[in-house]
């Protein structure tokens, strides 16, 4: 019992570590270090998964539940407040991904001993992908209707911008330069003033594909034409009430 134990924690070593050790020294170029370290998690990591979980049909199960509770959490946070999470999110959807591909494989290895209880795993696959997409959109509308509910603090914010710009003169805060009061809305304001037509951003997420998630007010309210300066910094751009727009880059 023991030997056999001791046999497959060698093997997982060996892949979790070893391959992408090997990988990394022969491959890895100037940055080895770094090279194994992605390569045992872009390597080592799925392969263990395929290993523990084409051996018994429970701990794929397993690990499928823990990977699809973390991820659709997660992808409701990022929807959420974008930013950091993402670092979380990415790698869970391409094990998430790579999990699939187990789970399709697992079909045709355990039909012969449990039938039919081989697509659970498919299964809980398919239903994951449907629940980040769930995920993402309440963690969207949650954060429209913080926005919402912050509206008079945001036109506060405008009101404190339009006091202090002038025609051709942009205004820039970043960080501790953003009044006390107004740091929960934005990492980042932009204001400018131009034909007398006022446009403040509250820069306050990002992330893949986008680089910049920003809410914007323009006093004209009117959506900005393609070929403008405003959509040369601002790719997207849609209106989400008078005078409110939310763009991203």
């Amino acid at each position: 019992m023991k030997t056999s134990r001791l046999k497959h924690i060698g093997i997982i070593l060996a892949l979790l570590v070893g391959i992408p050790t090997f990988l990394g020294l022969f491959l890895g170029g100037r940055d080895r270090i770094v090279s194994i370290i992605l390569g045992i998690f872009m390597f080592g990591v799925p392969l263990v998964i395929a290993y523990l979980g084409l051996r018994q049909i429970k701990y794929l199960i397993w690990i499928n539940l823990i990977l699809s509770v973390s991820l659709v959490i997660v992808s409701g946070i990022f929807a959420y407040e974008m930013g950091l999470t993402q670092i979380i999110v990415m790698p869970l959807m391409l094990y998430s991904f790579i999990l699939a591909v187990i789970n399709f494989t697992a079909i045709f290895v355990f039909w012969g001993k449990h039938h039919y209880k081989a697509f659970i795993p498919i299964g809980i696959s398919v239903i994951t992908f449907a629940l980040v997409v769930c995920s993402m959109r309440i963690g969207n509308q949650v954060n429209s209707y913080v926005f919402n509910k912050r509206i008079a603090l945001y036109e506060d914010a405008v009101q404190m911008i339009d006091g202090r710009s002038t025609n051709g003169s942009p205004i820039r805060l970043l960080g501790n330069e953003i009044p006390e009061k107004y740091r929960c809305l934005a990492y980042f304001i932009y204001g400018e003033k131009e034909n007398n037509i006022l446009r403040v951003d509250f820069c306050w997420g990002g992330g893949f594909p986008c680089k910049h998630v920003a809410y914007v007010y323009l006093s004209n309210d009117e959506v900005p034409q393609k070929g403008s300066n405003f959509r040369k910094d601002w790719y997207r751009c849609y209106r989400i009430r008078k005078n409110w727009f939310r763009a991203s880059d």
